[in-house]
């Protein structure tokens, strides 16, 4: 049986989700990770859906070395304008596209990588530590508060974290390589990830 905050593909358009909720007739409810979608989630039979377990140790380098798809989402409670989502994925050619959403604005494509750009994409993501944030990482929600969420899918495997306020292992890192490829992101010393526009 499938597991709420499982990582799939969905089998029929190749396209990767996060599984909301789990019904008793083996219906689904997958949030898409896609920023060209027209609906945000899908409710789907659980026999279309492959689930993309996560790494054995040692395993991670392969996923990240066939990156298919990362997705970065950081919200700032009330502060909408400086609340962020970053995708990383691949085109129909093979290349990975950067997308960026500021604020409550849709995502656009801003840039597809060339071999240097996917090079410093791998070097922070192998950085990034989300074993620890499986479950939220145990941080107390307040209002005030900035939270992130990020999925790393490759190879037919995938990773997922989320927390708030304290952020994971190497996502500072992983910001920092957003922003050296173009997109207005910053890691403020003490406040987490945000938009600098």
């Amino acid at each position: 049986r499938m597991q709420r905050d499982a990582l799939v593909r969905v089998q029929a358009t190749g396209s990767y989700g996060s599984v909301f909720s789990v019904g008793e007739d083996g219906v689904c409810e997958v949030g898409l990770i896609d920023p060209v979608a027209d609906d945000y989630s899908l409710k789907l039979p659980q026999l279309t859906l492959e689930e993309l377990p996560w790494p054995p140790a040692g395993a991670e380098a392969a996923l990240i070395e066939r990156l298919a798809l990362f997705h970065l989402r950081v919200r700032r409670g009330m502060d909408v304008d400086h609340a962020f989502e970053a995708y990383l994925g691949r085109n129909e050619g093979g290349d990975l596209e950067l997308w960026f959403a500021p604020g409550a604005s849709r995502a656009e494509r801003c840039v597809t990588l060339d071999e240097r750009g996917e090079g410093l994409v791998r070097e922070a993501l192998v950085g990034l530590r989300l074993d620890a944030w499986r479950s939220g990482g145990g941080a107390t929600p307040s209002l005030g508060s900035w939270s992130w969420s990020a999925e790393v899918i490759g190879d037919g495997m995938g990773m997922a974290g989320y927390g708030r306020a304290v952020a994971a292992k190497g996502l500072a890192g992983v910001v920092a390589a957003l922003a050296r490829l173009g997109l207005p992101v910053e890691c403020a010393p003490g406040d987490g990830p945000r938009t600098c526009l």
